[in-house]
């Protein structure tokens, strides 16, 4: 787990981390998993990111993963990040 997750990671009541557990799959690293990082680290929700099935030899020959990206967050926090993700957005105008 990077440093930085280390110190915002959630604990329980023994001080420590919370299992990670998944969240989903996102068929490849692409702008799509880099917004879906961004939602969550913007809602205090961190995540970890896990390439599958020897994704990581793909991305250092293709530049990329062509296994696609999985998701993971504390597992206290899977509901709240699938509602967050699955939120519908609502645009407000600019009267004008």
């Amino acid at each position: 787990m990077p440093r930085h997750l280390r110190h915002n990671w959630p604990k329980n009541e023994e001080n420590k981390p919370i299992p990670p557990a998944f969240l989903m799959h996102l068929p490849a690293r692409d702008l799509q998993t880099e917004i879906a990082l961004s939602l969550l680290d913007t809602a205090g929700i961190p995540a970890i990111t896990e390439l599958p099935s020897g994704g990581s030899f793909g991305r250092v020959i293709l530049g990329f993963s062509g296994t696609g990206t999985d998701i993971f967050v504390p597992e206290t926090m899977v509901e709240e990040a699938k509602a967050l993700l699955n939120a519908d957005i609502i645009e407000e105008g600019v009267d004008g």
